[in-house]
């Protein structure tokens, strides 16, 4: 992603099982951390695919990754 959003919370999918809130493609951003925490949870990783959750500073607050199965 060229511009992260900053002063947010954000959900990101990204391929691959390493988070990155660069190459990731942002599907919620919000600055409610229970709003961000919900949408992260209702979300399932395919196979090959990870999804995250960062903080407003950028830094990885969690991760889910798709088995590979």
């Amino acid at each position: 992603m060229k511009d992260p959003p900053t002063d947010q919370y954000a959900v990101t999918c990204q391929m691959g099982r390493i988070p990155d809130l660069e190459a990731g493609m942002v599907v919620f951003v919000s600055s409610d951390a229970p709003a961000a925490w919900r949408y992260y949870y209702s979300l399932y990783p395919l196979a090959g695919t990870s999804i995250a959750l960062w903080d407003p500073n950028g830094d990885l607050m969690a991760t889910r990754i798709g088995s590979r199965d």
